[in-house]
């Protein structure tokens, strides 16, 4: 990895002394409050994380800073800048750059290219009445070169992975050469190699001067990230603290008594906004997080805070967000490694051989290396190593997520064959259609508890869950002897 680069070729910059402090903010949207009397500060040199459920104000807020949206109340201020009422290029101008949830990229445009137009959008020139001069392609390659892209210069940004179109959308925001870099969402729908990439070059630009701010549901991620961590409920801060101090307060509890039960051949489809906890609730059954309170049973036995290594062998399966498939290793070598560990030889071959039979991709593709496959496929591979044991419970964690919808109904095809099998299923789906059809039983959880459930069908006609999931912001923008019951998790 290159040293990451500074503003203009020589040493690193000193860190600014310019904190963004807001107060008072207030934002609506008709009947809807997005901001109530919203007070925070990042300082000047920090990585803050800015946390939170779907709808809780973070991005709302992101705009207001950055001058997509004007604030109705209350002050933004930057430095000595005061920032209410000014267009997002002259906020750019005073120093702050940003990046989206949803990747914004010129696609067909070289990513080159992509790095140029932020400098000719704040110059008030366009990239096709001027040539590139040459600090700004010095200044390109740089960061290229840093994020580990620069190869890929001459390429269509299309054609490049989502990962490389989000660290390319992150370069090109360093353009800009800013003093405060604010990210919504960075590591959403990144496998685990990228996401360590990822904090890699944050905590590099943090110890060149920049100063972060940034949204992000991946909990592991800001926790091992950032400080301070601050969380927003309803358009206000709520807590605010070190990773620690957040963890602690109570405020900050993102599981309130949740009471499920999935039984034996189950398939229940959790849906809510993001935020409200069912990452957490997944991952805290499958053992990578420990409940403050309350149990969770398992073939009738108390399983809160086993490892989950061991979990895995008791039957117990967890396929993650996000892409977590090995790249450099080939299809059959990843679907191996779920049976890493295991003894029981009858019991590997039984289940490599169910996973070739469902996912045929396993046998027609097993040479190949795991990263040249398609999202879709990528996640098919990763269903069928977590199938090689053949276990009772299988937990799946946003499945479609950035698939194309022909990718997505394959893989909730699979799921419905997964069921008919005997295996049960607890899915987490932002597709709450998709996911409630699929699905026998569904709930809802909202704010770290299940406000409403029953079957899948019944959910789909339900007025309230119509209005809240299914239009089109439904795409949310976030066991007898072997079943699963919690109680009062927390």
């Amino acid at each position: 990895m290159s040293a990451a680069p500074d503003q203009r070729g020589g040493p690193a910059p000193p860190i600014s002394d310019a904190n963004l402090v807001i107060r008072s903010v207030g934002k609506s949207f008709g009947g809807i409050t997005a901001l109530s009397e919203c007070n925070l500060e990042v300082k000047a040199g920090s990585i803050t994380a800015l946390i939170g459920p779907n709808g809780s104000g973070k991005t709302t807020l992101f705009n207001c800073v950055t001058g997509f949206y004007r604030p109705e109340r209350g002050t933004v201020k930057f430095g000595a800048a005061m920032l209410s009422g000014l267009r997002p290029n002259e906020v750019v101008h005073l120093g702050i750059a940003r990046t989206f949830q949803i990747t914004r990229i010129f696609k067909n445009m070289t990513v080159l290219e992509n790095m140029i137009v932020p400098v000719r959008q704040l110059g008030l020139r366009t990239l096709f009445t001027a040539g590139i001069k040459g600090h700004e392609r010095e200044r390109a390659e740089a960061l290229l070169e840093f994020f580990g892209i620069a190869f890929l210069r001459n390429e269509p940004a299309g054609s490049l992975s989502f990962g490389q179109q989000k660290l390319l959308e992150l370069a090109a925001a360093l353009m800009a050469e800013p003093k405060l870099l604010m990210l919504d969402e960075p590591a959403g729908g990144l496998n685990p190699v990228m996401i360590d990439r990822l904090t890699t070059y944050i905590r590099e630009l943090n110890a060149g001067g920049m100063t972060f701010l940034i949204i992000e549901h991946n909990m592991g991620f800001v926790m091992q990230l950032c400080e301070p961590v601050i969380v927003i409920h309803r358009g206000h801060v709520i807590a605010s603290g070190t990773s620690a101090e957040v963890r602690a307060n109570p405020a900050g509890d993102i599981l309130r008594g949740v009471d499920l039960e999935v039984e034996l051949g189950d398939f229940i489809c959790l849906i809510g906004p993001n935020g409200a906890g069912k990452s957490t609730l997944l991952r805290t059954i499958s053992g990578l997080l420990k409940p403050r309170r309350g149990r969770i049973l398992f073939r009738e036995r108390d399983i809160s805070g086993r490892r989950p290594d061991l979990l895995f062998r008791d039957g117990i399966a967890h396929v993650p967000q996000g892409r977590s498939t090995f790249p450099q290793m080939t299809v059959w070598e990843n679907v191996l490694m779920g049976a890493y560990g295991l003894r029981d030889q009858q019991l590997v071959r039984r289940g490599l051989a169910q996973a070739a039979e469902l996912f045929p991709i396993v046998a027609e593709q097993r040479h190949k290396a795991a990263g040249l496959l398609s999202g879709g496929e990528q996640k098919q591979v990763e269903i069928a190593r977590a199938m090689v044991t053949q276990p009772t419970l299988l937990l799946l964690d946003e499945p479609t997520l950035g698939l194309e919808p022909r990718a997505a109904r394959l893989v909730v095809e699979k799921m419905r064959v997964l069921n008919e099998l005997g295996t049960a299923i607890l899915l987490v789906e932002q597709n709450a259609r998709m996911g409630l059809s699929a699905a026998k039983r569904g709930c809802i959880l909202e704010l770290g508890t299940i406000k409403l459930e029953g079957r899948g069908d019944h959910l789909l006609n339900d007025p309230q869950v119509k209005q809240l999931y299914l239009g089109q912001a439904a795409r949310l923008n976030e066991a007898g002897p072997e079943d699963v019951r919690g109680r009062g998790v927390r």
